[in-house]
């Protein structure tokens, strides 16, 4: 299989994953709800532990249940961790963009430099 067959091949996964609501549910059937958080589990803590900057990559030797798998979860997860988070052009990588903590104090300190901005031309 080409490089650009596996990179389409897995755009087309997680598409799938956006369309079909449902595939939690599958899963948790086909593997059985202790695999599914446990795998679950695996992946956020693997995406949790990144550095800004790092990228988690898909080896495209592991099991295509995997990736499948691998790239719904991590959608959810780049979903709930407000795009600090994103996957490349192609979906082979996740990369942690920046931290959540330093966003949330940069977005603080410009509201307090907006608010004395404000009180000054008062």
């Amino acid at each position: 299989m080409s490089t650009t067959t596996i990179e389409l091949d897995l755009i087309q996964r997680k598409l799938l994953s956006l369309s079909d609501p449902t595939w939690i549910d599958n899963a948790i059937e086909t593997m059985g709800e202790d695999k599914f958080w446990s795998f679950r589990n695996k992946v956020y803590a693997l995406l949790d532990n990144l550095k800004v900057g790092e990228c988690l990559m898909i080896d495209p030797r592991w099991n295509h249940k995997n990736i499948d798998f691998y790239i719904q979860i991590s959608f959810y997860y780049i979903s709930e961790s407000n795009m600090c988070y994103c996957f490349n052009r192609n979906y082979t990588a996740v990369k942690r963009q920046f931290d959540q903590e330093e966003v949330t104090a940069i977005i603080e300190r410009l509201k307090i430099t907006r608010t004395q901005n404000l009180n000054n031309n008062v």
